[in-house]
């Protein structure tokens, strides 16, 4: 018998039980903890990027073919593509258990075969979608500077170190301009000397040079040979000779300056109502959260010693925090909830040595459980240590069964090891049986997980979380029990050793009173329920049919209640609206913020979506809120009151970003409209957001596609552009480059690098009349 041997080796197995709780601790220290378990997203994203193409063109030239050639993808469930200026995504949703790494070699292959029919340059990408893969923490740059400083401060001092840190991905500075040489030419001064940006530019590009020449032999000595013509001042660049005309030499200086500044502002951050500059922290794929945010404050001390004085770096966004609270609170109610079942079962038990074995059993069953995750790779959160509560309880059926067993043969007179024995010997299969049943509840979720989608792949964790506590609560109750009740802490009975303590005789006392009265009602209540068997019938069928026919009544959602811990309003203004137009907006509505909500933590205003190419017609506002029990205003009251005030302003369209309910949920409802014209599909888009607007449940609908900004197209006379020897290509490129400028070359100075951008002045790139004044030449 398993009893019998096990008893016959007790220290054995005493020493093996303590060496698994001890690694369990040291475990415990090392478990990866996170809010959510890891998801295997099935998604798939291709990216292309065409230069200097519109969204029509992207779209026939580019998208079309994309999407043709990965639609017969195995697997493939939906496929959606986005077409802008300069780029277009194709993305591609496969079914739950689909093989990723598989999937992508099939979508590379269909892209090389469809590879030849792209523009040139067009170069397909293919990303991973990665739920892990937004930003974990932001981190604010303080200092009584400008925020352009504050950037170069960022970008030379901070990225670099923080991007060491074990498990951070990419840490990207937001706000601020980055510092250029700024090449700003005179309109009138090129027409003057017959003379383009792009001459200009290729002449600072070929004055800009630090070439090879090989090496040679001079003597027993090689030498290596390298022409070094880079500029080492801004001088020398206004220096620079464009072009000789008859006895004179056209300096750089001529026609224009050169000078250090910053690249033209596309986007504003401000923090708390002052402009300012952050650093967002995104984390590897795979790792921890936690661990990584560890990681990071470790650096962040190092970086004090590095940085100046008068600059300090400030956390103002830490999304582990609410990771850690959650978790906590999780194990306080696990730790309340072993406090209470040790309680309940001394109560009922009234017997220390059996209290101490049971109280031994839980939390050793709770190691062995944690130590096994850890080995499986599964992650402590909010799924998994609900599975391991659920499980408490669970876990101390085996052991208090046995240790009744045990207890009842010794109130008999059975000796301690005997009754051991005997008293586990009787239930293990009752135990074994009792926990394979509850077991076996949860092996059809194992069959049907791919079918579950998302769901399986959140309760997978609780699943395999309370299977492993079962298996590890039976394998203490079947081993260690009997050890700890015949040897170590042996049982003893009311007759061998009585009580001699009066409070313990009258609480014992009590306790059985309270037990005797639970009988007694449940012994009346059950030969009611006998004496009547046909009303009792009767009651439990009705009870079973009301209950399932309140199923339909029942409110269901993915997620439970709760509110987070952020609120974003992004705003939109008519597509076109300059930047400093939206920063006026999007600042009046920074200021009703700050009147109306209270308790907020930190606001963070993003105006632009910066890049040479953004846009500079919206804006977002993240409200930034302290742990649920110590909000004012939550995220449910701000949006309600931040509602009462969309209307005053005309003609901005205004939304909620998703905080993360909805980021796990995705939307409530989704229209999706068809059409050939895409001009009408957004006519009807526009009739269904209003409608839908009017409606009080429904909160602000957006529509995903967007109306291209107002166009100015510039169409070419071939036959004249042929007559002065100018082709359409040299002509779109001139434009492009007078009015965003062109990356000439790149200037060192003191280990730093800075672009050389040239482009006209300011005023001679403002209007549309400007556009005339452009000279190519042929």
């Amino acid at each position: 018998m398993i009893s019998e041997k096990t008893l016959q080796h007790p220290v054995l197995v005493l020493i093996t039980f303590i060496l698994l709780g001890v690694v369990g601790i040291f475990t415990i220290r090392k478990t990866a903890i996170s809010l959510m378990p890891d998801v295997d997203m099935p998604y798939l994203m291709v990216s292309a990027s065409y230069t200097n193409a519109g969204p029509e063109t992207v779209e026939k030239a580019v998208t079309t073919l994309i999407e043709n050639s990965l639609s017969s993808l195995s697997g493939l469930k939906n496929i959606t593509s986005t077409s802008r200026e300069e780029r277009c995504t194709v993305s591609l949703e496969f079914n739950y258990g689909t093989d990723l790494d598989i999937a992508t070699n099939d979508v590379r292959d269909k892209l090389d075969r469809v590879r030849r029919a792209l523009p040139d340059n067009v170069t397909p990408t293919i990303f991973k979608m990665d739920s892990n893969s937004m930003p974990i923490m932001r981190i604010a740059i303080r200092g009584n500077r400008s925020a352009d400083d504050l950037k170069q401060i960022a970008e030379d001092d901070v990225v670099d170190v923080l991007e060491q840190a074990d498990g951070v991905g990419e840490a990207s500075v937001m706000g601020g301009r980055s510092k250029i040489v700024r090449v700003e030419l005179e309109q009138n001064r090129l027409k003057a000397y017959d003379l383009t940006l792009s001459q200009v530019s290729s002449a600072l590009s070929k004055e800009n040079l630090e070439l090879g020449g090989g090496t040679i032999t001079e003597g027993k000595t090689d030498y290596s040979i390298r022409t070094t013509g880079e500029y080492s001042s801004i001088e020398e660049i206004n220096d620079t000779v464009i072009k000789h005309l008859t006895g004179y030499d056209v300096k750089l200086s001529d026609i224009g300056k050169a000078y250090m500044g910053y690249d033209d502002q596309k986007s504003i951050v401000y923090i708390n109502g002052q402009e300012g500059v952050y650093i967002s922290i995104t984390k590897q794929s795979g790792e921890n959260s936690v661990t990584v945010a560890n990681n990071v404050y470790q650096k962040m001390e190092q970086l004090k010693t590095i940085l100046p004085g008068d600059v300090s770096l400030e956390i103002i966004r830490d999304d582990t925090v609410s990771i850690r609270d959650t978790i906590n609170t999780l194990l306080d109610s696990a730790w309340q909830g072993l406090l209470l079942a040790v309680i309940i079962l001394y109560i009922f038990l009234c017997s220390f040595k059996t209290t101490i074995i049971i109280a031994i059993s839980i939390p050793l069953s709770i190691m062995i459980t944690l130590l096994a995750m850890n080995f499986a790779g599964i992650t402590l959160n909010m799924m998994t240590l609900t599975g391991l509560i659920l499980g408490v309880g669970m876990i101390v059926d085996a052991s208090v069964v046995i240790i009744d067993n045990i207890y009842s043969y010794r109130s008999r007179g059975t000796k301690a090891k005997v009754a051991a024995v005997l008293g586990s010997s009787e239930m293990i299969m009752s135990v074994t049986s009792g926990n394979l049943t509850t077991i076996c509840v949860f092996i059809p979720f194992l069959f049907y997980l791919k079918d579950l989608g998302w769901m399986g792949q959140m309760f997978k964790g609780i699943i395999f979380t309370v299977v492993i506590a079962l298996v590890s609560s039976l394998f203490v109750a079947v081993f260690l029990v009997p050890v700890l009740a015949g040897h170590f802490l042996p049982l003893t009975n009311r007759n061998e050793k009585p009580i001699k303590s009066e409070f313990f005789k009258n609480l014992y006392a009590f306790f059985g009173r309270c037990q005797d009265k639970i009988q007694n009602v449940y012994g009346k209540a059950l030969m009611a329920a006998l004496n009547n068997r046909l009303a009792t019938i009767f009651v439990c069928a009705t009870a079973l049919i009301a209950s399932l026919l309140l199923i339909p009544t029942m409110r269901i959602s993915m997620m439970t209640g709760g509110h987070d811990d952020s609120v974003t309003v992004q705003m939109s203004l008519p597509i076109g609206t300059t930047l400093s137009e939206t920063e006026a907006v999007v600042s009046q509505f920074q200021e009703i913020i700050e009147k109306e909500i209270k308790g907020y933590k930190t606001l963070i205003t993003s105006i632009g979506s910066g890049g040479r190419n953004g846009s500079s017609y919206s804006g977002s506002i993240q409200i930034s809120l302290p742990p649920s029990n110590e909000q004012i205003d939550n995220d449910e009251t701000i949006q309600k009151k931040l509602r009462a005030h969309f209307a005053d302003f005309a003609d901005v369209t205004f939304s909620f970003g998703r905080g993360f309910r909805r980021q796990m949920t995705g939307a409530d409802l989704d229209i999706v409209l068809r059409s050939a014209s895409l001009d009408d599909a957004l006519a009807v888009a526009n009739k269904v957001s209003a409608v839908m607007e009017e409606i009080a449940d429904i909160g602000e609908p957006t529509i995903d596609t967007t109306e291209g900004l107002p166009q100015v197209e510039i169409s070419i006379d071939r036959q004249r552009a042929y007559n002065f020897g100018v082709d359409v290509r040299t002509v779109a490129n001139e434009i492009n480059y007078s009015i965003e400028g062109v990356n000439a070359t790149t200037f060192r100075k003191d280990g730093d690098e800075y672009s050389v951008y040239v482009m006209l002045r300011p005023e001679d790139r403002q209007k549309v009349i400007d556009l005339e004044q452009i000279y190519v030449q042929g």
